[in-house]
């Protein structure tokens, strides 16, 4: 037995009478998208003018039919509502996305390879690094890279940044302040053991 409301939906997409969409539907065992396919064949209803296609995806379980025109990027006009067809394949988004994410991390390591930081010993840089080869320091050996930098600068030795990507006073004028408390607890540290000898 078909059901009533089944037989009026396929009516009101197809604009036949109550008896051909009956029939129709018990011939396609209450399937509307088969009804719909089926009466297109059957001349009864015409095809739409745009050159559409008939889908179940639209998010009516019975099926819906969609007209897709032929501009890339239009909007389809499905029964409902409006969808929007981007003309790309998932595969398409896929390597657009991937070509974005490359062009973005290649212009990360170019700004990494033109700042660096620089380790000084008395005016002089004993060692410069790129900050490419910083960032991957800090990520994968943390634990020997940052307790090195402790006893650089415990040791006397100064760092600092260079580059045009870098606000170079206001990082380095910390980084100064640091080495110089670090001096003078150093400092504390000899008189306090000069006045126990």
């Amino acid at each position: 037995m078909i059901d009533l409301e089944l037989v009026e939906k396929l009516r009101e997409k197809t604009n036949i009478s109550y008896e051909e969409a009956k029939e129709t539907l018990e011939k396609t065992n209450g399937d509307l998208l088969e009804a719909v396919i089926y009466l297109e064949k059957q001349g009864k209803i015409s095809p739409p003018p745009t050159g559409g296609f008939y889908s179940t995806q639209s998010g009516n379980p019975e099926g819906s039919w969609s007209s897709r025109q032929n501009e890339e990027n239009a909007p389809s006009q499905v029964y409902g509502y409006n969808s929007y067809n981007s003309g790309k394949s998932f595969t398409d988004t896929i390597i657009g996305f991937g070509k974005r994410i490359i062009a973005f991390t290649s212009r990360l390591i170019n700004k990494g390879n033109s700042n660096f930081l620089d380790m000084k010993k008395d005016g002089n840089i004993v060692v410069t690094l790129p900050m490419t080869a910083v960032v991957l320091l800090i990520i994968f050996a943390f634990y020997i890279f940052i307790p090195l930098c402790i006893i650089a600068i415990f040791f006397g030795y100064r760092l600092s940044f260079r580059g045009s990507d870098l606000d170079n006073t206001r990082v380095n004028y910390t980084m100064d302040r640091a080495a110089q408390a670090t001096d003078n607890f150093r400092e504390e540290i000899k008189q306090s053991m000069k006045k126990n000898e």
